[in-house]
């Protein structure tokens, strides 16, 4: 079989929703009583289903070793088809007109009905609707990439002019980087007004993507709740850097 020969074929699996689920589950981990949580439902039954293809460098071609149809289980419905995730996919152009209907704004449950209607129904639309937001969350984490110190910055400027009592201040590296940053706003700051009688804080071992120490300075409300009176993402834990 040829790699065209075996492309063709591929396709045509998908197209008709040919999965493979095999294999069974470790049966030491489903019958472990002393499991915290209680174990996953199964999803996998021993299918024999099997396309198997080696590459022979001496014939410079791919050929079909084991090639089995039968199934141990009902192959997805064609009303179910869009679900599956080789048919799922958010195109440029819907992209587009998500993100400039949120401009607008509009949500984008709105926008993921529209698309609906214009496709004339949700089985013909291509994605699903969690498609849509995990792709426009994921723009929006490029879109900030190399700049995302600048933008937290812009955004905490444009705050202080909504809310008078916010206070936020920060430090920079020898390379110009962001290094420390505090902040707080009017409800903290109301907050610590009334409960600020007893003052701790603590911090988090670079649990965050930047690797910085997150310092929460927290109290005790009369409903003997904890509060937050503000935080700081730290560039060490000197008492330097505390201070």
């Amino acid at each position: 079989m040829t790699s065209e020969q075996v492309q063709e074929l591929g396709e045509s699996l998908s197209a008709i929703g040919f999965v493979q689920l095999k294999g069974k589950g470790d049966k030491k981990n489903m019958d472990n009583r002393k499991r915290v949580h209680m174990p996953k439902k199964l999803t996998r039954f021993s299918c024999p289903c099997m396309f198997k293809i080696r590459y022979f460098k001496e014939k410079n071609s791919n050929v079909v070793m084991k090639f089995r149809t039968n199934h141990s289980h009902g192959l997805v419905l064609p009303h179910q088809t869009h679900l599956l995730r080789s048919h799922r996919n958010v195109p440029d152009s819907q992209l587009d007109l998500a993100k400039l209907m949120q401009s607008v704004p509009i949500r984008t449950c709105h926008s993921f009905q529209h698309m609906s209607d214009v496709a004339r129904g949700f089985l013909k639309v291509g994605f699903t609707i969690k498609d849509l937001y995990n792709k426009l969350d994921s723009n929006k984490h490029k879109s900030i990439i190399g700049g995302d110190s600048k933008a937290t910055l812009a955004y905490l400027e444009r705050k202080v002019v909504e809310d008078k009592n916010l206070f936020f201040k920060y430090t920079t590296d020898a390379n110009k980087r962001l290094a420390n940053l505090f902040r707080r706003d009017s409800t903290l700051f109301q907050d610590y007004y009334c409960f600020g009688d007893v003052l701790a804080f603590d911090s988090t071992h670079l649990t965050n993507h930047y690797g910085k120490p997150l310092v929460l300075f927290v109290g005790s409300n009369n409903h003997l709740s904890t509060v937050i009176f503000g935080f700081a993402l730290l560039e060490d834990e000197t008492a330097k850097t505390y201070k």
